[in-house]
C-alpha cells in the first residue's frame, strides 16, 4: 500500500514538473524573448546552421550550439554565438585557413595550422605546400573536421608554419621514414629527426645555409638526423 502510494506521488510530482516547464516555455516568455533577428557574420559563408527561429533565446546553450555549428561544417575554425537580448542571435564564424596540403593516395587534404583536415582535392593547390608521407591516411581517420594524429606530419605542420621565419624554402616536405622528415629545397635537402626541438633544427639548418652562402657555397644536403650536424657540397 505504502509503496503504491509513493509511486503515485512520483507520478504526479514528475507530471507537475512536465507541466510547469511547458508553461514556462510556451506561456510564461514572452514573444519577445524569441529568436526573431539570425545575423551571420559573414553573411555570405556556405554553412549548415538548423533553423533556429522563433526559439527561446533564454534558453539557447551557446556552447553546446557552437560545438554543433562546427561539428556541422568542417571547414570553420572557429564559431563565436552571441545573444543580443530581446530577439536576436549573433553568429560569427571564421573559416579555416590551410597552411599545407597532404598527398595521400591520389589525394590532397587541405589542413590548418592545429592538422584540422578542412577538405580533400583530387587535384593540388598551387597555392600551399605539398607534404608527403610512406604511411597513408587512413579514410576513417582523415574525414574533413576530424585531427592529425600522426606525430611526424604534425611535426611537418610546424616546419611549414616557421619557416618563414629561418628565411627557408622548400618544393616538399617528405616524411620517408619514422621520425625523418625530408625538406626538398630547390638546390638543397635537409634531414631532420622530428623527435628533436623544431627550433633548434631549423635554427642550425639556417645557419649552415648563411654561413656556406657566405662562401659562394650551396649544400647539397644537410643531415640533421644525427647528434652532429653534417653537410655535403
Amino acid at each position: 500500500m505504502r509503496n503504491s502510494f509513493l509511486k503515485n506521488l512520483g507520478f504526479k510530482i514528475l507530471l507537475i514538473g512536465a507541466l510547469a516547464i511547458s508553461l514556462l516555455t510556451g506561456f510564461l516568455i514572452p514573444k519577445y524573448l524569441q529568436i526573431s533577428n539570425l545575423v551571420l557574420k559573414p553573411k555570405n559563408l556556405p554553412v549548415f546552421i538548423r533553423d533556429l527561429t522563433g526559439s527561446s533565446l533564454l534558453f539557447i546553450d551557446v556552447k553546446a550550439l557552437e560545438e554543433e555549428i562546427l561539428a556541422n561544417n568542417p571547414t570553420l575554425e572557429r564559431v563565436t554565438v552571441t545573444k543580443e537580448y530581446p530577439d536576436t542571435l549573433r553568429i560569427t564564424l571564421r573559416l579555416g585557413m590551410p597552411i599545407a596540403q597532404i598527398e595521400s593516395l591520389s589525394k590532397y587534404y587541405l589542413v590548418n595550422k592545429k592538422g584540422k583536415i578542412l577538405k580533400i582535392k583530387r587535384t593540388a593547390d598551387l597555392s600551399l605546400p605539398i607534404l608527403k608521407s610512406y604511411q597513408k591516411l587512413r579514410h576513417s581517420q582523415s574525414q574533413p573536421g576530424q585531427l592529425l594524429t600522426n606525430p611526424d606530419l604534425l611535426y611537418a605542420l610546424l616546419v611549414v608554419k616557421l619557416a618563414p621565419q629561418y628565411e627557408i624554402d622548400f618544393k616538399y616536405l617528405e616524411i620517408s621514414k619514422p621520425t625523418e622528415l625530408k625538406i626538398v629545397g630547390g638546390k638543397t635537402i635537409t634531414y631532420l629527426n622530428t623527435k628533436k626541438q623544431i627550433a633548434k633544427n631549423l635554427e642550425i639548418m639556417q645557419n649552415i645555409i648563411v654561413a656556406l652562402n657566405r662562401k659562394g657555397q650551396i649544400p647539397k644536403e644537410i643531415n640533421l638526423f644525427f647528434e652532429k650536424a653534417a653537410y655535403t657540397l
